[in-house]
């Protein structure tokens, strides 16, 4: 995959962790949030498990009480021991059996439930307590440590100062080590817990299952147990898997952040002059580097009454769209402080300030004291002031902005009052601290708002003059009851919550987290009535699992629900998503989008169902930057996808809630502490398939082309109804490719509609017919639908991909002969609306192409349980009397076999134009079988159905069957073509939108073709019997001569068969030896004759018949003639011949020659002469030819002879030379006679020339060799 592809896929954001290694308010509140939470699972635990071993206790001690009723049941034997004595004795055992699995299934509590929870109490609890204890008391030792390392003076050594940062450093890194560790902890805590409880449940719901006919009434559910367990059970699949992420997530970001938070060891970074320059302008450098948003931990100066004396507080502050506040973490959650505009106020460095690193925020009002951590930190908050002024003074239009006016201009509350920072929430800053009872905020103790301009005062959120008032927080706070009530609550606190009908969304969302089973204090278990999720409602009773999950989290979901904001405010998403500024390259997948601006809401419509208000709400928060657009579908899933190459992809895995609207749907998943969320256009949605299982359901989305390089994703459906959920899929992606689409209200109702109709109609995708009504499809349609679902839920799990029959032969095609098949580009149902939507007249144009007239295709109706539709139309014919007749046929057409892999349809047609044609039906069966993705195939099949049977079956059959299968390939053609125009790979929304539906069409349609059409193709004509009788016999006579030839061919086989294989062996043994013998002979005959002739001519002295000529002797052969002698004589005489000789163009004509002469005999000699000398110069430039070929010849013959003569000199020569440089006695006394210094003389000038010879010759072939090429 590329660079590219890989950039474009969502990547997993531990967004937790994140937050724990800023250290930031969202962290703290959630940490409080999840220890809360803890603490009450702990008690509720405790709880369950001590009334569950009182509840064994109890029932033990009763054992032998009921072992005595149950002995003492028997009767005496004056009783009738035939009825009286069998009754009693069924009942006792009856009593007996149920009294005994009550017992055990008691018994069995300790193994299945009490031993499980007290290991988990005892195990993970405890193990997650101590890493809760050793967080505290890290937490407790950096916030000391770090209130002491600020407080220094400027006057300390800068060696302390050093000492004292690098502690600071080893308690930070000891607080974030245990951060990150009670993060990765209360994942799996959550994770074991989840898989615990859904453990003992199924095992107390299988020893239920024991028990069936005393539980008779509770099994219902026994399929969505099975359900939440197969849920279970694919959560534990995908555990390694988020497991070895969160710990990569966790390696990486503390990591990263130690190294950024670790000290810096040179000393003058610890020197008295901590600001580098005392201006409010930044160095050149800096100045390059401007960041507009900034975020992090700021020690406000603060002062107290009673004594007066300065305190620091820790606060988390913020720039941010051109303003100025502080987020703070609360008891329930993060609170937001007061805004101020940047452009109201100035920063500076605070150089008389007795600690480092402080800086002062001015307005006209009041002044603040602010210290940063590190020197660095404090260039980074000056810098930010800086250059989000030069950002909002260089605007041209601040008008122009969402609101009406400028942010930096504008002094303002908390958007929102329920998240608003009061003076007893900014009081608890946490531990460590060195502070007092009652802290008041200087920057609240002035007026509420101030405007720059004069105008008035711009609201934060889209309310405008319109805020909220506390009112409506009190409201709100009332409905989710948050002062008064925890996660845990009991009973007596839910049941006015979840009964009120005046709860709306609140409520829903109050519900979506009291689903756990809870009990009275006073022993008596009491029944929380929840609601639970119908299987035709848009979305589920609970919402998805948030980000981060505070105290206020389910007030931020409120919120979003009963207001509208143009954008966030800071403190929702602190709330949800965490408290630092996202920017667009850190952005986590669910704030990242592409409507980044703000946008206007819109209002819901009046038809929006209360469940989707929530959901709405949620999803507002989790894509924050997701388009207008209101949710129309939620459901809870599990997917996986799947590349180009098919192979599964890991990185987009995950379970969780996917969300639907009008044009994309959006994925989100939170799995172990790690956030995925993704979008998917629903125009890059090719097909929408499904596969019903045990365990669970599948639907799968094939997708074209996306940036993120995703073909397929298989969502599993564990809860919702498979049919309804596709066939309300379908609904929605088909409403984006009308021409005009349905607003929200009009898809809501429409999704509603496929609700209400579910019961009698299935959808356009379902596996049953299409746009059938309730009335036609009355109580048989009723009941096969209700047995076809039942048959689906017992059904064994599928594989991913649904398996298609390869033949059609468990479709009843047995005795049929197959007429045509093709194959198309195209999905199965695409096909099947091509040849049989109401739209289509593929089969009335066949009709027409017959000769028939007034066509009649009625609409698909219910007939005994298949969908049926009817042909009706005439057909003029002349009989064999010359009479004009007209015949009326009816045809009909049945559904067999319908489904999303395999159409079968069944059409019955009248051979009106055969003889007999009343006592015999053809009977065509059109079979579409889906082959691949895109891609099905279509094959014909046809037989004939006799009701009487005639002398002439076999004839008329025949023909039948010849006429079927010419039928079959016009219908093939047709449907190439129509295919062919509808485009290959076409979605099938597209198919049904240009064919039609099936059975949506009510009314009969007459075909009237286009009156040029009637001369397209030669009309049927009809078929008498003396004519067929004819046909027959010259088909016989044909058959009886072929017959004849066959027969030949049959007696020559014979005989060669008759023949031994022996005998042929020998016969052609024979043969060959026979020709061999003349074929010797033969050349035996001519060799002997040569060898006397060559005798003969050995004999002939001299060898007068032989000549040679040498080059030597060209000269003599090519010597002057003697012509050339006298061709310097000025004779006027020969010049007029020599003329005649100059005239060498062979291409000139005959008649030219001698034209200048006067005489006839001079002209006759001229082209006698002319006619000569053409002949002998073309035979000469032959010979000239054949010459220079002789001539090349004996070139490379002499130059081959010289190079191998001079290579065995130059190895004479290499020998000579070994042979001097040994210097042996024996070539001494060879050479002593000759003269040793001759010899090498004599060796020096002939093997130098040779060599030099040598390298000549090989230099010419080279040369040679390149001029040929």
């Amino acid at each position: 995959m590329s660079e590219v592809d890989t950039a474009c896929r969502p990547a997993r954001r531990a967004v937790l962790l994140v937050q724990a290694t800023l250290d930031s308010p969202t962290f703290r509140s959630s940490v409080a949030s999840t220890f809360d939470q803890i603490d009450g699972m702990e008690k509720w635990l405790n709880g369950w498990v001590s009334s569950t071993a009182k509840l064994v206790h109890d029932m033990l001690a009763l054992e032998e009480t009921i072992n005595t009723y149950l002995t003492r049941s028997a009767a005496d034997a004056i009783v009738d021991n035939d009825y009286t004595m069998l009754a009693l004795k069924r009942v006792a055992e009856g009593q007996r059996q149920c009294w005994t699995q009550a017992l055990g299934s008691v018994k069995k509590l300790d193994s299945l439930l009490v031993d499980p929870i007290r290991n988990f109490l005892t195990g993970d609890v405890r193990n997650f307590k101590e890493a809760r204890r050793a967080l505290d008391r890290a937490q407790k030792a950096y916030d000391s440590t770090l209130a002491r390392y600020v407080g220094q003076s400027k006057s300390k050594e800068a060696s302390a100062l050093r000492e004292e940062a690098f502690l600071l450093w080893a308690a930070r890194k000891s607080y974030l080590e245990a951060s990150v560790e009670i993060c990765e902890l209360a994942s799996q805590l959550r994770l074991t817990l989840d898989t615990l409880l859904i453990q003992v449940c199924g095992d107390l719901w299988d020893e239920m299952g024991r028990s069936r006919d005393a539980w008779n009434d509770a099994m219902r559910w026994t399929r969505e147990m099975a359900r939440v367990r197969a849920w279970a059970k694919n959560l534990e699949s995908t555990e390694s898997s988020f497991r070895r992420q969160l710990q990569m997530a966790r390696k990486e970001l503390a990591e990263t952040a130690l190294d950024e938070l670790k000290p810096s060891r040179e000393l003058d970074d610890y020197s008295t002059s901590t600001v580098p320059y005392l201006g409010s302008r930044g160095p050149v450098d800096m100045a390059q580097k401007r960041v507009m948003d900034k975020q992090g931990w700021l020690f406000l100066r603060m002062f107290t009454n009673k004594p007066i004396r300065y305190v620091w507080v820790r606060r988390w502050y913020y720039i941010s769209g051109g303003v100025f506040g502080y987020l703070i973490p609360g008891p329930q959650g993060v609170l937001q402080g007061e805004q101020v505009g940047v452009l109201l106020c100035s920063a500076k460095p605070a150089v008389g300030e007795e600690r480092r690193f402080c800086f002062e925020v001015k307005t006209k009002i009041h002044s603040t004291i602010l210290q940063a951590e590190t020197q660095k930190e404090l260039i980074e908050w000056l810098d930010a002031f800086e250059a989000t002024k030069k950002r909002f003074f260089a605007m041209d239009d601040p008008d122009s902005l969402p609101g009406g006016s400028d942010p930096a201009f504008t002094i303002s509350p908390p958007s929102v009052p329920e998240f608003a920072a009061k003076a007893i929430d900014a009081e608890d800053v946490g531990p460590g601290f060195e502070r007092v009872a009652t802290l008041s905020a200087p920057i609240q103790d002035s007026r509420q708002s101030f405007d720059a301009n004069g105008g008035a005062r711009r609201s934060f959120t889209s309310l405008g003059r319109d805020m909220a008032s506390r009112d409506d927080a009190a409201r709100i706070m009332q409905k989710l009851d948050l002062h008064r009530k925890s996660n845990y609550s009991t009973s007596a606190d839910i049941g006015p919550m979840t009964s009120s009908a005046a709860g709306g969304i609140a409520s829903l969302i109050s519900a979506s987290h009291h689903l756990l089973p809870v009990h009275r204090a006073g022993g008596g278990v009491s029944r929380v009535s929840t609601s639970l999720d119908k299987t035709d409602s848009l979305a589920p009773s609970t919402l998805a699992s948030p980000p981060i999950m505070t105290n206020l989290s389910r007030t931020a979901v409120a919120v979003t629900a009963e207001r509208s904001f143009r954008a966030l405010p800071t403190s929702i998403i602190a709330n949800y998503w965490g408290s630092d500024i996202w920017t667009a390259d850190k952005a986590p997948v669910g704030m990242a989008g592409s409507g980044a601006e703000a946008q206007t809401p819109k209002p819901l419509p009046p038809n929006y169902p209360t469940e989707l208000r929530a959901q709405n709400a949620q999803f507002r928060l989790l894509f924050p930057t997701a388009p207008n657009e209101k949710l129309v579908l939620v459901f809870r899933a599990a997917w996986s996808s799947s590349t180009d190459g098919g192979s599964p992809s890991e990185e987009l895995a995950g379970q969780g809630r996917v969300y639907v609207l009008p044009e994309g749907v959006y994925f989100y998943s939170h799995d172990m502490g790690l956030v995925t969320a993704f979008r998917i256009d629903l125009d890059a949605i090719t097909e929408v398939t499904s596969a019903a299982g045990k365990d669970y359901d599948e639907i799968s989305l094939h997708l074209s082309t996306n940036p993120m390089n995703i073909t397929l994703i298989r969502i599993k459906v564990f809860l919702d109804e498979l049919e309804l959920l596709r066939s309300r899929l379908n609904l929605v992606i088909d409403n984006l490719q009308r021409e005009q689409p349905l607003d929200t209200a009009g898809l809501i109702s429409s999704l509603l509609n496929i609700k209400d109709e579910y019961g009698d109609k299935a959808s356009p995708s379902a596996d049953s017919w299409e746009e059938v009504s309730s009335t036609q499809l009355g109580e048989a349609g009723r009941s096969a639908a209700r047995d076809r679902r039942q048959r689906e839920q017992l059904r064994a799990p599928r594989a991913h991909q649904k398996r298609q029959p390869a033949s059609p032969g468990g479709f009843k095609t047995e005795g049929m002969t197959e007429m045509a098949e093709r194959t198309f580009e195209l999905s199965a149902k695409s096909c099947f609306h091509v040849l049989f939507g109401d739209k289509s007249f593929v089969f009335p144009k066949l009709y027409f192409d017959n000769n028939a007239k007034n066509i009649s295709q009625g609409p698909w109706m219910l007939s005994d349980g298949k969908m049926r539709r009817d042909y009706f139309f005439s057909a003029h014919y002349v009989d064999m009397l010359g009479r004009s007749k007209t015949a009326h046929v009816h045809d009909y057409q049945t559904i067999d076999v319908y489904d999303d892999g395999c159409y079968v349809v069944t059409h019955n047609k009248t051979a009106w134009h055969l003889p007999h044609s009343s006592s015999f039906r053809v009977v065509g069966k059109v079979v579409i079988t889906q082959l691949a993705k895109f891609k099905c195939k279509l094959a014909t099949y046809a037989a004939v159905e006799w009701s009487k049977t005639p002398l002439s079956k076999n004839l008329v059959e025949r023909q039948a069957l010849q006429d079927a299968a010419n039928a079959a390939e016009e219908l093939a053609e047709t449907a190439t073509d129509e295919v062919r125009k509808l485009g290959p790979r076409s979605r099938t929304s597209r198919a049904i939108e240009v064919y039609g539906r099936v059975g949506s069409q009510r009314e009969p349609v007459v075909f009237s073709p286009a009156a040029t059409d009637s001369s397209k193709k030669e009309w049927i004509k009809p078929r008498t019997l003396t004519a067929m009788l004819l046909e027959t016999a010259r088909s016989f006579a044909e058959s009886a001569v072929s017959s004849i030839i066959m027969w030949a061919f049959d007696g020559l086989r014979k005989l060669y068969e008759v023949a031994s294989a022996q005998r042929l062996i020998l016969a052609f043994l024979s043969l060959s030896l026979v020709i061999n013998l003349l074929l010797t002979s033969t050349e035996s005959s001519a060799w002997w004759k040569e060898r006397r002739a060559a005798s003969f001519m050995q004999r002939v002295v001299p060898d007068s018949m032989t000549k040679a000529i040498y080059l030597a002797d060209l000269n003599d052969v090519t010597a002057p003639s003697p012509w050339e002698a006298n061709k310097n004589n000025n004779s006027t005489c020969l010049g007029a011949y020599k003329t005649l000789l100059d005239a060498t163009d062979l291409e000139a004509p005959l008649e030219e020659a001698g034209s200048t002469l006067s005489s006839g005999a001079s002209q006759a000699m001229a082209r006698r002469l002319r006619r000569t000398r053409q002949k002998l110069a073309s035979y000469r430039y032959d010979l000239v030819v054949a010459m220079r070929v002789v001539n090349s010849i004996e070139r490379e013959a002499i130059q081959s002879e010289l190079e191998k003569w001079l290579i065995n000199e130059n190895s004479l020569c290499d020998d000579l030379d070994h042979a001097m440089r040994a210097g042996g006695g024996r070539a001494d006394g060879r050479f002593s006679s000759l003269g040793r210094g001759s010899l090498a003389e004599w060796r020096e000038r002939h093997c130098s020339s040779c060599r030099r010879d040598l390298e000549v010759s090989l230099r010419e072939r080279r040369r040679m060799t390149m001029s040929d090429l």
